[in-house]
């Protein structure tokens, strides 16, 4: 693959959590969607899958759903058209693996329009018929190989992350909270570049009206270090782990041998990456309690 096109499956949100990830919604937004599909009168319905999924990262809608000439469409709003074309480009990359998703349709500047299939979150007790799907819909995802160069990159891109996130916690709760989890991220494994959802959780499955299931959020694919995209799906708190009631041996059954040992032999290094980067994501939003709490469960690894 060319090294550009590679650039536009790497999402650089994950990698830097300095970034902002903010997005502007204003009041020319429903504007600006009208003239997008040239109907005055169009019906513009803000979707919103996760409770804090709008009041965390915009000032207002940034995702909607509309009905025009008697067809569903979902139209995403992103901070400019560079990244509107690079969460294309992924959301594209991942329908030609034959991921369920919404399929994308067409960039119009900062805007994405996919179609739009209606459905509710799963809950993790209605989970339960679906992990094997689950399962075998990221084990897809999970196939994919990218060559040497790649591999290299997602190493100190993954190197940078830990950095950066390890002087932001230590300069505010102190070098001390974060000695465990710097000791085990400090022996990081051959990292193996991957596709994968950096966000693989309840809270972005859906099940449709006619009970297929859906990933959404679609800024959450990319190429990513395999074994990290199947911690929050496995380990992490209800409402966004699949469920209670699975190992993380029984998950992994549909990715190859080879895979399956990667990834158990350098589980604990990856849930100290999942701890350390989302630790300091909310040490950034400003709950520093709950940074810390996180941050505790190094203790455990």
């Amino acid at each position: 693959m060319a090294t550009e096109y590679i650039r536009t499956l790497i999402n650089p949100l994950f990698y830097d959590p300095t970034l902002d990830k903010s997005i502007s919604s204003k009041e020319t937004t429903y504007k600006e969607i009208r003239e997008i599909f040239g109907s005055n009168a169009l019906e513009l319905h803000p979707l919103q899958y996760q409770d804090k999924d709008t009041t965390n990262f915009s000032s207002g809608p940034r995702i909607f759903w509309t009905e025009y000439n008697n067809e569903l469409w979902k139209i995403r709003l992103c901070n400019n058209p560079h990244d509107a074309e690079n969460i294309f480009e992924r959301t594209k990359f991942a329908k030609r693996l034959s991921i369920p998703i919404s399929e994308p349709i067409k960039i119009m500047g900062k805007y994405i329009i996919l179609k739009y299939e209606p459905g509710n979150i799963l809950s993790e007790e209605s989970s339960e018929q679906y992990i094997n799907e689950i399962s075998q819909i990221q084990s897809k995802m999970n196939i994919v190989r990218f060559d040497e160069k790649v591999d290299k990159q997602i190493d100190l891109n993954i190197e940078e992350l830990c950095n950066i996130s390890l002087k932001g916690l230590q300069k505010n709760l102190g070098h001390e909270s974060t000695q465990r989890i710097k000791e085990i991220v400090s022996a990081r494994p051959k990292i193996i570049a991957t596709y994968d959802h950096q966000d693989y959780g309840l809270h972005n499955i859906i099940k449709t009206h006619d009970s297929r299931i859906i990933l959404v959020d679609e800024e959450a694919f990319g190429i990513l270090p395999l074994g990290y995209g199947v911690i929050r799906p496995i380990f992490d708190r209800p409402n966004y782990r699949i469920s209670a009631n699975i190992t993380i041996e029984e998950y992994l059954k549909h990715h190859s041998a080879e895979s399956r040992e990667y990834i158990l032999t350098n589980m604990r290094f990856f849930k100290a990456v999942f701890i350390l980067r989302n630790s300091y994501r909310r040490l950034r939003a400003g709950n520093h309690i709950a940074a810390q709490k996180l941050l505790a469960e190094a203790r455990e690894l």
